[in-house]
């Protein structure tokens, strides 16, 4: 428990992202039923479904609902989603990493304040994206002022590589970090979440084959990842 709520608080300060890995076994056996419902590493946004975890619009940090799904998908020029009370539409039009909406409109179902003052600031936010970027299981949009981030609503395969060595990490306590990345080109990030079936061991490069997942035994309490090792693609020794 106190992990997770470190965790969440960890989020909202928009430092690092995810922990330390637990110890290795056999990498994760997926069923062919689970197998034909996961997405491969996103390349595109078509097909894609996310779910909003924070961000910041005009100067002011911004942060999804603790106890209510805010989503949001890409399908045939089109996104859909539910804003937290309503759902919304619009379309969208995308070229390389630039990317427009139409108008967004919303179904009028009437929620408390709070909530309806949430979604309103989302869809605003969200009316304004400019371009995008995708890091694994991770969706940012840019917007005129500010940035959403989002984390895959459905389960995917990634490639992850692990660094060789533990970092310093920035928390409310002392401690090292693994640091991964998801290409082999983009740059280290902490780590604080768990890979099932993996034992990290320092002093080698590591390239991993993951199965990512919403962690349902968190959400809605908060927007985190499951992760389980596929394959041990290599492991390479470093001096």
């Amino acid at each position: 428990m106190f992990r997770r709520l470190f965790l969440t608080v960890f989020l909202f300060m928009l430092i690092g992202c995810t922990a330390s890995l637990e110890p290795e076994g056999s990498a994760a056996q997926i069923t062919q039923e689970t197998k034909d419902e996961v997405m491969t590493q996103i390349t595109e946004l078509d097909g894609s479904e996310w779910r909003w975890s924070w961000g910041s619009f005009d100067d002011t940090s911004i942060v999804a609902p603790p106890t209510r799904n805010v989503t949001l998908k890409f399908a045939d020029g089109r996104i859909g989603g539910n804003g937290s009370c309503n759902n919304y539409f619009a379309d969208y039009t995308q070229d390389g990493e630039q990317l427009t909406f139409s108008p967004i409109g919303s179904t009028r179902k009437a929620c408390d304040k709070a909530t309806m003052a949430s979604e309103s600031v989302f869809l605003l936010a969200l009316g304004s994206a400019v371009s995008f970027s995708i890091n694994g299981p991770n969706l940012e949009l840019q917007l005129s002022n500010g940035f959403l981030n989002f984390i895959i609503d459905t389960p995917m395969e990634t490639t992850l590589f692990v660094a060789p060595q533990f970092a310093e990490c920035v928390t409310m306590e002392s401690q090292k970090c693994v640091q991964v990345r998801y290409t082999a080109a983009s740059d280290w990030q902490n780590f604080f979440d768990e890979i099932e079936g993996f034992t990290y061991e320092p002093g080698f490069d590591y390239q991993l084959r993951v199965l990512v997942e919403p962690d349902t035994a968190v959400l809605p309490e908060g927007s985190f990842l499951a992760y389980k090792l596929l394959e041990v693609v290599s492991k390479t020794p470093v001096p």
